[in-house]
């Protein structure tokens, strides 16, 4: 068994769990297909051209990076081993805060 992702206009709407032949026998009534991903979720893109399952942008400032598929913060998440979350009110990184407003 797999997983797949069923994507109608490039956005992943279900997530299954099912052998091929059950998804080769699925009959859509709306221009739909699924796709196999052991990751994607819904609320996913598709990127057609690719072929590419990618998750939601997490923030409005996010970029896409293309290269990896993931989403990039404007600002680097600083490494010096501490836990930090990103914090769209401050648009930056921060150790976790109950005063900073998410």
């Amino acid at each position: 068994m797999s997983h797949f992702a069923r994507v109608k206009d490039n956005k992943v709407t279900a997530v299954i769990v099912a052998d091929q032949s059950f998804i080769d026998n699925i009959t859509e009534m709306e221009s739909a297909f699924w796709k196999e991903s052991p990751t994607a979720g819904v609320g996913w893109n598709y990127d057609a051209k690719s072929e590419v399952l990618y998750p939601a942008q997490p923030h409005p400032t996010w970029t896409l990076d293309k290269d990896s598929w993931t989403w990039v913060a404007p600002k680097e998440k600083p490494d010096d081993g501490k836990d930090y979350v990103w914090y769209p009110s401050i648009e930056n990184w921060s150790e976790p805060d109950e005063y900073i407003e998410t």
